[in-house]
């Protein structure tokens, strides 16, 4: 990705169309391992230090959505 790129990565982001880039893979899976020689990688926004492995797993009905009165 190109520097000029990045302000439209992130208004796709914004507008809720990061599917649409050419530089976003989706992946559905209720666990994943990850595998990488870097010591060092972002998972969920967050930067995390590993050996080799990481496994990925989504807990069914973990995550609660709150929406305040209005919101529609």
């Amino acid at each position: 990705m190109k520097k000029w790129q990045v302000p439209q990565f992130l208004l796709k982001i914004a507008r809720g169309k990061i599917q649409q880039s050419e530089h976003v893979e989706i992946i559905q899976k209720k666990e994943m391992k990850i595998v990488s020689d870097d010591k060092i990688i972002h998972l969920d926004g967050e930067v995390k230090q590993i050996n080799k492995n990481v496994i990925v797993k989504c807990n069914p009905k973990s995550l609660k959505i709150l929406i305040p009165n209005g919101g529609k």
